[in-house]
């Protein structure tokens, strides 16, 4: 189970690495070119999952809904190939979205009723709110920017 495990965890490493990258640097990739933006997005990646991850990663390891490490596995499949899908056809989706989906499918078929349900609502928020927000800071700094390059004369 732990070698499936890790050969499944690269196997969503890779459909991460498909989309997420694609999703965080194609704003930018025409600027610097394709292959320095996709080089740049996967060291980034890296330094945030090794610097910063833990606590997203308890959180749906443990807190959404308790799960064994069959299921737990099964959970990472269905995420892994669920990205990669959107992947091959240029849709780009949240990886995060992904797993808690899986991770709640995973609790429903082994008959869990022990969720979280105040966790699973604030994360719900947190999808709804997100987009919202990071258009607004857009919209705020774009004014800002481009007002201040107008004061300044450029």
């Amino acid at each position: 189970l732990k070698a499936l495990a890790i050969i499944i965890g690269g196997f969503g490493s890779f459909a991460l690495g498909a989309n997420n990258v694609a999703n965080i640097t194609g704003t930018f990739a025409d600027i610097i070119g394709i292959d320095k933006a996709v080089l740049i997005g996967g060291l980034s990646i890296s330094a945030g999952a090794v610097m910063l991850s833990k606590r997203v990663m308890y959180t749906i390891g443990t807190r959404i809904v308790a799960l064994e490490s069959f299921a737990s596995v099964i959970a990472l499949l269905a995420q892994s190939l669920t990205v990669l899908v959107y992947a091959f056809i240029g849709v780009p989706v949240s990886v995060s979205q992904a797993i808690v989906g899986a991770v709640i499918g995973v609790g429903l078929a082994r008959g869990s009723k022990n969720f979280d349900a105040r966790l699973i609502r604030r994360i719900l928020f947190g999808w709804v709110s997100t987009p919202v927000i990071s258009g607004l800071i857009a919209l705020a700094l774009y004014i800002a920017v481009t007002s201040l390059a107008t004061l300044l004369g450029k």
